[in-house]
Parts: C-alpha cells; sequence; structure tokens
C-alpha cells in the first residue's frame, strides 16, 4: 500500500497495486495474526488526511470498528416455526413455497397482472436512535424479467428502503409518507453513484440468476444515510447512497423501525424468485431502550382449576405502527390452593369472545374478560407451588426471541397466559412487565 500526501494536505485515498501479500505484513508474535502495513513519510508539521474506503463507515460517516450485533435473524429452514416471525399475502394465483433442498422459500408469480407474492416479518424491527443498522437479504431473484417487479428490503406499504427489479431494469429505493402521501425516490442503475455493477465500474457486472446478498446500511435521525451494497468476490461493493442532511425538506421516512420484506408482483409474465437468509445487525452498544411498561390483576385473585384457565392477555393497539412489543417478566403470586400447578405462555393462539381495553400510557391493550383458546405457539411453562404463597418470577420471557407486532393486513399478534392445577382448585394473582419499542 502507498500513500503519498498531496501538496494541499487534502484527503488521501488508499491506493493498492497488486497482491495484498506484497504490500508487507508482519506476524503478532503473541497471537500469530497477520497484519497488514502502510508506512507514511512526511512532514510532521503538515501530516497527511487518510481517508479509509466509505465501506469502512457507518451511516453517520462514524470508522467502523466494531462488530455489528444481530438483533433478528432467519434461515428459511424446514420447520422454522415460520409463520410465527412472517406473514404473507398471496393474491391472483401468487404462491410462496418452502424449498427444502436449496433451504429457501420461493416467491412465485403468474402472467396474470396483479398476481403478486408478498413475505414480511410481522415484526418492526427496532432502531436504536443515533447508532447505524445493517440489514443482510440472501437469495436469487430469477433474473430480472420483462413485465415482472422484484423487491428486497426493510419497508412497507408505506415507509422503507429496497432494491427492485423493474422489469429488467434495477432499481433502489426509498418510499416515504412524511409528505402526507407515498412518494418513492428512484434511482436507476444508470444513476448509481457509487458503482453502477455493469463492469465499468471497480466491481464486475451483476448476475441476477445467481445468488446475490444485498446489503442495507442505514441510519435514521431522519436525515442520516442510506447505502446499497452487493457482497461480490468476497466484498461488500457499495453501488449507490442516498443522502438526506442538507438535500430533504423533511424526514426520508416516518420511522427507522421497520419490517424485512420481499415480493414479486406479475405485469404480464411469470416468474419467481427466492429468499434463503435475513439478519439485521445494530452497530454500537445493544442496550436495549424500550421504554418499560406493565400491568396486573389488581386486588382480586383470579381463581382456577384441573382445566386450563385463561389468565392475562396483551396485544399491540389497532392503529399503532412502527412499534413492537417484548414481553420480559410475568409474576404469579399463590393466594390460595394445597398443591401445584402448571403455567403455560402462548404466542398467536385464537382468542373467542376476547374483550380488549387499552392499557393507560402505553402502545398495548390487554384482555379484560376470560376468552375462550386454542392453538398458538408454546413459549413458556413450567411448575409452582400454590401453597407457598411467594411470588414466582417467570424471568426466562426475556429469552424468548418473540415480539408482538402484525400481519400485512394490520392484524395485531397477542401474547396470553394461562394457569391450570395438578390436582384441586387455587388462585393467584398475576403481574407482568413488557419493553415497548418505539
Amino acid at each position: 500500500m502507498t500513500i503519498s500526501k498531496s501538496p494541499s494536505n487534502t484527503a488521501i485515498k488508499d491506493s493498492v497495486t497488486g497482491d495484498k501479500a506484497n504490500v508487507g505484513t508482519k506476524v503478532d508474535g503473541t497471537t500469530n495474526a497477520l497484519h497488514t502495513i502502510a508506512e507514511v513519510q512526511t512532514n510532521p508539521n503538515n501530516p497527511p488526511i487518510v481517508e479509509l474506503p466509505s465501506n469502512q463507515h457507518d451511516a453517520f460517516g462514524r470508522l467502523r470498528v466494531s462488530n455489528p450485533e444481530n438483533i433478528f435473524e432467519y434461515k428459511f429452514a424446514e420447520n422454522n416455526s415460520f409463520e410465527y416471525y412472517f406473514s404473507e399475502s398471496n393474491n391472483t394465483g401468487g404462491t410462496q413455497t418452502d424449498l427444502a433442498d436449496s433451504v429457501s422459500r420461493r416467491l412465485s408469480c403468474t402472467s396474470t397482472t396483479g398476481s403478486e407474492a408478498i413475505l414480511q416479518t410481522r415484526r418492526y424491527i427496532q432502531y436504536i436512535v443515533g447508532k447505524s443498522q445493517q440489514v443482510f437479504i440472501t437469495g436469487n431473484f430469477h433474473g430480472a424479467v420483462a413485465n415482472t417487479m422484484k423487491y428486497m428490503g426493510t419497508y412497507d406499504d408505506n415507509n422503507g428502503m429496497f432494491f427492485r427489479l423493474n422489469g429488467t431494469t434495477p432499481e433502489v429505493v426509498i418510499r416515504s409518507s412524511t409528505s402526507g402521501s407515498i412518494v418513492e425516490r428512484v434511482v436507476t442503475q444508470s444513476n448509481w453513484n457509487i458503482d453502477k455493477l455493469d463492469g465499468t465500474g471497480n466491481a464486475p457486472a451483476i448476475d441476477f440468476t445467481k445468488q446475490q446478498l444485498l446489503i442495507i446500511s442505514y441510519g435514521w435521525l431522519g436525515i442520516a444515510d442510506v447505502t446499497f451494497s452487493f457482497y461480490i468476490d468476497g466484498k461488500v461493493v457499495e453501488f449507490h447512497k442516498f443522502r438526506s442532511s442538507n438535500i430533504e425538506t423533511t424526514s426520508y421516512s416516518q420511522s427507522g423501525n421497520l419490517p424485512i420484506r420481499a415480493e414479486i408482483k406479475g405485469t404480464g409474465t411469470a416468474s419467481e424468485m427466492d429468499i434463503t437468509c435475513i439478519a439485521v445487525g445494530r452497530e454500537g452498544n445493544g442496550a436495549d431502550v424500550g421504554r418499560l411498561r406493565n400491568g396486573n390483576t389488581g386486588t382480586s385473585a383470579v381463581n382456577f382449576s384441573a382445566t386450563e384457565t385463561f389468565i392475562f392477555g396483551i396485544r399491540l393497539k389497532s392503529g399503532e405502527d412502527y412499534v413492537s412489543i417484548k414481553a420480559e417478566q410475568f409474576n404469579i403470586l399463590p393466594r390460595s390452593g394445597n398443591d401445584q400447578a402448571i403455567y403455560r405462555i402462548y404466542y398467536n393462539p385464537t382468542l373467542t369472545g376476547a374483550t380488549w381495553a387499552d392499557i393507560p400510557n402505553s402502545v398495548a391493550q390487554s384482555v379484560t374478560n376470560s376468552p375462550s383458546f386454542s392453538g398458538g405457539l408454546l413459549v413458556g411453562s413450567g411448575y409452582f407451588n400454590l401453597d407457598g404463597k411467594s411470588s414466582t418470577g417467570l424471568q426466562a420471557l426475556s429469552q424468548i426471541d418473540i415480539f408482538l407486532g402484525k400481519d400485512i393486513a394490520g392484524v395485531s399478534d397477542n401474547l396470553i397466559l394461562t394457569i391450570e392445577t395438578l390436582a384441586g382448585t387455587g388462585s393467584a394473582n398475576f403481574s407482568g412487565l413488557w419493553r415497548e419499542f418505539i
């Protein structure tokens, strides 16, 4: 690596010629780690400024010095509880199929206009203000096909960022509703501002018939950079960067909390695309900053018996957008009974006859009656003594990777607690703590 200082002391770019092994290396005697060495000789009274490649900086221009922490990940393997993490919408012949051999999910459309298949996370993945976030999506577009639109990104119907094959034209898009209506900032391949990925830049031409890894790096605060990259030949190749600071008159989207989404739409030609794996990484401190809220059964105990009995239920309020809820801790205080009991926690059971009421100063609602229930994913269970009369804390909830969000149609997820005695009857009070990401 050779770095030379310009006479004006302006930013100096890396200049790498030949194989990296010829740049100069040394071996750390303690760790055996191999380090690349660059020597700069210059006047100490007028030192050079070395500018690293832009892919070494996060969405706020800070040098990347930390490893991203995954806050969401999903592999499209068999029996991976797809319906509890994703919502799907298929219309006019559109279909979705799990591919066991290639460990992918295939989205297909017919040649009928309006045929579509949409895949979207139920959770709106939280963004921490001031942090940079990266979205990784792998899959195969199966080519750029005329009269078909194919999407991958972090977005919903109203806001977000995504890559799109608009027929045979590759595009990057920021979708926003900050003006009161949906507006898209669209940049086609011929206008990408870093590398057009057609072989004329530093990277080879991209082949959309092959597996690709799309990376979207973004910050929010309403105006941070949004950078699109593909992983090609062992390198993260940035190809377009959206900038909003000192350019746009409003925030580039209504929220940094967004779902992961992929879709295919037919406008005259049948086609397909595959999604293989998804990850969302946060750069920097991973402390959760969602606000804590709680609910309880008050001073009146809830009675139960050897028949499984509904105790408590929570869900996101209807109309709350770009938020999610995560249960942190449930507590059970036995009031009567001389035996043991089992508690169970279900995610998204079917509730019949439930009455929901808003919880003050919260984005959540709780059930105020005792509805019947069936199905759902059992995410927690355990036993406790009814005669101990001491509170039983269910702290393991904080380790469960289930967040309450909603499906594509806007129907909220729910979480309930039930209790059943092993024999006889009993009663208990309940309190619950959850974190709201807004």
